[in-house]
């Protein structure tokens, strides 16, 4: 197989960038059809700190330094496990020769 020229790695970034919501919103209504939570359900704090492993300290933290995608509809913070997955997702690094597809 040849290397791919700049036009065709061009190509096909941009098509995986367009493909990323469709391909996530489907995935979401096939869940929810099934019964289970949606990617966008949204959780409180106490929650998304268990969703993500973390304390709820560590939250506010990440909330007050806007390093974390956060909804305030008024004094509440709501989080959206879809968004939590693509901020976790975000911070992927390459280690020991690991490739990510």
């Amino acid at each position: 197989m040849h290397p791919l020229q700049q036009w065709e790695q061009d190509f096909l970034t941009e098509l995986i960038a367009r493909l990323r919501p469709v391909i996530r919103d489907e995935l979401a209504s096939v869940i929810e059809n099934i019964g289970g939570a949606t990617l966008d359900e949204p959780l409180n704090i106490q929650k998304a700190a268990e969703y993500l492993n973390l304390p709820v300290s560590t939250m506010y933290t990440l909330v007050n330094q806007s390093k974390i995608p956060v909804c305030k509809p008024g004094k509440r913070l709501y989080f959206l496990k879809s968004d939590l997955i693509a901020w976790v997702r975000s911070g992927r690094k390459i280690t020991g020769g690991a490739k990510l597809h």
